[in-house]
């Protein structure tokens, strides 16, 4: 090749170079020019109330100092300042952090059943302190067991001086969800746990001695024994307190209205404990759109069972909100005239009875691998 066409080649590539360098760096210009037209974008609400907190938070020593830090904030918020607590006085970073983190875990405990307790349940200020629980739990989990184990002590002294005083002893809405976080924080698998295991106790316990003596407190019965399936399914193992009440439930279920046959079939003993066909269905015409509700009982006894909130639970909703059945209060004059009443009335009742079904099918699947299978 001839040496003077590369010298050429060489001199047109150097050239192009500059120009391409001009074309960059005028769209370079072009971009910062608009960037300075265009208005800063503003921070969302979140981004803006975040960002108000302060970065450090001291270690809360009282359910009021705790109260003042979370007190007015909202779901979001509460995450980020418990978090930044959390993380600001971890056992790994000083010694003496270590009792500082046990003595959290007993405030979220306490702040926990404060708002599993309150007249209307905040689903989402419930979810926020038990995602927190269940992370500094991992920090000090000889302390967090010791903690549960003296709730549950609690919770069955409660129980004995409830049934000593012949009143029904069925437990609150806050034992109910304490012990829903306990099968979270703690393994349901083990043969024997700290926790787990007296827990368990306690449910059967209150399913074998709890009378049902209106519609609420069938459907509280449900919740147990969902809470039951949640224990011992996982590990395989049968829970025959749990089946033998909700199979009775179900049965006087079948019966139309107050019929007085509805008990027919049932030993003595699990006549005396259903005490009436509290979950039966109204043997009418259903109304518009009832058929769609009670084909989306499954769903709302679902969303009942993880806490959430149902869309329109009560008269005009139809699912059943574990937050609604949970926290609905009525007179006692109101308990005595209708024992069936509900806050979503037949809706609940067909809800209710469907999740009870769901549940005895989780309940009997371990019963189906034992020697008495055809029995149950």
């Amino acid at each position: 090749p001839d040496p003077f066409s590369r010298e050429v080649g060489v001199e047109e590539e150097e050239e192009e170079k500059p120009a391409k360098k001009a074309t960059t760096t005028t769209k370079a210009a072009k971009a910062a020019e608009v960037a300075e037209e265009e208005p800063p974008k503003k921070k969302s609400k979140v981004e803006a109330a975040t960002s108000s907190l302060p970065f450090t938070f001291e270690m809360p020593e009282t359910p009021e100092q705790l109260d003042a830090i979370v007190g007015k904030l909202s779901a979001a918020d509460t995450a980020v300042a418990l978090e930044r607590i959390r993380k600001c006085h971890a056992p790994t970073l000083k010694e003496d952090n270590r009792k500082k983190t046990q003595a959290f875990l007993g405030l979220l405990l306490q702040r926990f059943e404060v708002l599993a307790g309150a007249q209307q349940l905040s689903v989402a200020h419930l979810d926020v302190v038990a995602a927190n629980i269940a992370a500094v739990a991992a920090s000090v989990p000889f302390f967090a067991a010791t903690a549960a184990r003296a709730r549950l002590e609690k919770m069955a002294a409660r129980l004995r001086r409830a049934l000593r005083d012949n009143e029904t002893g069925w437990p609150p809405a806050r034992t109910l969800l304490l012990l829903s976080l306990f099968a979270d924080l703690f393994p349901t698998t083990d043969k024997q746990h700290p926790v787990t295991t007296p827990a368990a106790l306690y449910l059967g316990n209150v399913l074998a001695h709890c009378a049902v003596r209106s519609a609420r407190e069938a459907v509280t019965a449900v919740i147990t024994s969902a809470l039951a399936a949640a224990y011992s399914a996982p590990a395989g193992r049968v829970f025959p307190e749990a089946v033998i009440l909700l199979t009775g439930i179900v049965h006087a279920a079948g019966a139309p209205g107050d019929a007085a046959d509805w008990g027919a079939g049932l030993p003595a003993h699990i006549q005396e404990q259903v005490g009436g066909p509290w979950l039966a269905p109204d043997m009418v015409a259903p109304a518009a759109g009832a058929g769609k509700k009670a084909a989306k009982g499954a769903k709302g006894a679902k969303a009942a069972a993880e806490g959430e909130e149902g869309e329109g639970a009560g008269a005009g909703g139809g699912l059943l909100s574990l937050a609604a059945m949970l926290t609905s209060r009525v007179s006692v004059s109101a308990k005595e005239e209708d024992p069936r009443w509900l806050p979503g009335g037949a809706a609940d009742r067909h809800a209710a009875l469907l999740a009870a079904v769901s549940t005895l099918r989780v309940l009997t699947k371990p019963a189906a691998k034992t020697a008495s299978a055809r029995e149950i």
